[in-house]
């Protein structure tokens, strides 16, 4: 055989294994590829850190495919970041008006853009707690939770919400000295 033709069937030869290569046709079958994990970002005022680090961690530890990140801050913060389209799933808000700002549900000057960024019939209000601002010391601050429509996981994140409030976390929200609002 001559060297010219060797050349071109080796060159042939690779060419065919590249392109089975970039095609895919050596990866892993479809049906042997991990499932996928799930992340969850939840929004949490800087007054309930505590709490959602700890029910973000017995989340995940209870459902291990899903991993859940906590953003925190101010409450209005939090939600003006939902209404600029960050990524949020579930928001805990520390006053009912700013889950009164992005509910659809909602009109006249409480949701004054016209949000709709809840997902429907998963708000509630979740816990309360002594506001510790000066002054107030008869003030009860109520703490709404709710999951956001444009979660790439609504059902993960209404389940989030449903774990929140099925008495599962309640001595997390004692320890923390919150009171969960029982459904009567």
């Amino acid at each position: 055989m001559n060297m010219r033709k060797l050349r071109k069937r080796s060159t042939a030869i690779l060419l065919a294994v590249l392109m089975i290569f970039a095609s895919g046709g050596c990866g892993k079958p479809a049906e042997s590829a991990a499932e996928e994990k799930i992340t969850l970002d939840f929004f949490a005022p800087d007054a309930a850190f505590e709490v959602a680090v700890t029910v973000a961690h017995m989340y995940s530890t209870y459902y291990p495919g899903v991993e859940v990140r906590i953003t925190y801050d101010e409450g209005a913060t939090l939600a003006a970041m939902i209404e600029a389209g960050y990524r949020c799933d579930v928001y805990l808000s520390d006053d009912p008006l700013y889950m009164n700002w992005l509910d659809g549900n909602v009109t006249g000057s409480a949701n004054p853009n016209e949000n709709d960024l809840l997902l429907q019939e998963s708000r509630l209000d979740l816990m309360t707690k002594p506001s510790s601002e000066e002054g107030s010391e008869e003030r009860i601050a109520i703490y709404s939770l709710a999951a956001v429509n444009t979660s790439p996981h609504p059902q993960e994140a209404a389940k989030f919400v449903s774990y929140m409030a099925d008495g599962s976390c309640d001595p997390v929200y004692s320890e923390y000295g919150f009171t969960r609002i029982s459904e009567e």
